[in-house]
């Protein structure tokens, strides 16, 4: 039986739409920022980088710095096929 004092993993997650991050091996992270929707699929669209960093917490910055670039960039863009578009 959990008590009150019990961390369970769903009180560290992040909000939804801030990202994630990923530890593939000692100092090296994946990091995975949504960037927006597709204008023609309508399929959210995701950037993955893999970083480095001594630890999680840093990991965990260079993921807010992403967002912020991500923000400010604004993509647009499609990752739609050649026979998607011309079905339209």
């Amino acid at each position: 039986m959990a008590t009150s004092n019990d961390k369970r993993d769903t009180d560290r997650r992040r909000p939804k739409g801030t990202g994630s991050v990923q530890e593939l091996a000692p100092g090296k992270y994946r990091l995975r920022v949504f960037v927006g929707t597709d204008p023609v699929t309508g399929s959210p669209r995701q950037i993955t980088p893999v970083v480095q960093a001594k630890t999680q917490r840093q990991a965990q910055k260079l993921l807010d710095k992403s967002r912020e670039e991500v923000t400010i960039a604004d993509p647009t863009g499609s990752t739609a096929t050649v026979g998607t578009l011309v079905e339209e």
